[in-house]
């Protein structure tokens, strides 16, 4: 089955294929696993960020050349562990052909890391450190939570950068407590529309549809210029997330869309919604011109009524498309007509 992809808001924020002899994956983000992977977690001003020399990095069985990459930091708060001084220093590689290792930019950072010797290594190559604001104290009663109450603090800081407050919405990702609902709902309502989308976004994979009409409102409007990656990120928001009964009204609309990422969308969240009200705007996608959403809306409607029989796979349904939209049509007629 085709599927949607996420852009994951940022551009620096996506995983995607990175290659330099042959295809790397980015690993997929975990920050309950980056919690438990560092020995040390710190709030820190990152600075003096210089280069000491040549290396090379082992990636995917294969060497890559990179240059060895050195910093201070002036640890504000200590998450996870222990330091001996106030002032760490940090080093980490940066190669030259990308694999996927950031940089570690200057400012206040939530720094994961590991010891070795004098200094202090990223526990992770691939998420080094997420955004923080100066001055902020964390609470929470295990690690997780204070981390997690620093990336709040960024969402809701007037000072910090769109691009700062987008990294933190993805790295939120799949942590649905109420303080990072708190967060993502009051950034859903800011100014700027790279963060208000964003934070949209992020509680549609939620199933909050209280900011379903932001959406809506953003996709349906053909004179509102917003960058495709943001209505992309909409569209993977309802896809993925959005399955509540209560969205069924506003799904519907968003099958009239010109865009058949929108119908797809919408589509598959109805047929996620399980409920008999679903079935209705299901059978409109009976009609669509999009094999996708064809393909969904029968699944949809299989799954609803509980006629098992009739579901099919991706290529089963493309090999005799016909014969099943031709019961689900005839079974839509009649439906009405016992309805009158």
């Amino acid at each position: 089955m085709t599927k949607l992809y996420p852009l994951h808001y940022v551009v620096l924020c996506m995983q995607l294929l990175c290659t330099f002899a042959h295809a790397t994956v980015v690993p997929a983000f975990s920050l309950n696993q980056l919690v438990n992977d560092s020995d040390v977690i710190v709030v820190g001003e990152i600075s003096d960020m210089h280069e000491i020399g040549n290396t090379t990095v082992l990636v995917s069985g294969a060497l890559v050349r990179a240059r060895k990459m050195a910093g201070v930091v002036d640890v504000q708060e200590v998450l996870k562990g222990a330091v001996r001084t106030s002032r760490l220093d940090i080093q980490f590689a940066i190669t030259e052909k990308w694999v996927g290792y950031p940089s570690i930019p200057s400012g206040t950072r939530i720094l994961f890391l590991n010891l070795a010797g004098e200094t202090s290594v990223p526990a992770n190559l691939y998420y080094p450190s997420l955004p923080a604001v100066a001055g902020t104290k964390s609470t929470g009663g295990t690690v997780l939570d204070r981390v997690v109450s620093e990336l709040v603090a960024v969402l809701g800081s007037a000072s910090a950068p769109v691009d700062q407050k987008s990294e933190t919405i993805a790295r939120l990702e799949g942590i649905a407590t109420p303080s990072v609902l708190s967060a993502l709902k009051n950034a859903a309502t800011q100014n700027n529309d790279t963060v208000r989308l964003n934070a949209v976004t992020a509680l549609l994979e939620r199933d909050e549809i209280s900011v379903l009409p932001i959406a809506e409102r953003a996709l349906l409007n053909p004179d509102r210029q917003l960058p495709d990656y943001l209505r992309h990120n909409l569209s993977y928001g309802i896809f993925t997330g959005v399955k509540s009964e209560r969205a069924i009204p506003a799904l519907s609309r968003l099958l009239a869309s010109p865009e058949t990422e929108v119908r797809r969308a919408a589509i598959m969240a109805l047929r996620r919604s399980g409920s008999h009200q679903a079935l209705n705007p299901l059978t409109k996608g009976l009609y669509d011109s999009d094999l996708q959403v064809r393909y969904l809306s029968v699944l949809g409607l299989a799954e609803i009524t509980g006629e098992t029989n009739w579901e099919t796979s991706q290529e089963e349904f493309s090999a005799d498309e016909l014969r099943y939209l031709r019961y689900w049509r005839q079974w839509a007629t009649d439906s009405q007509t016992r309805h009158r």
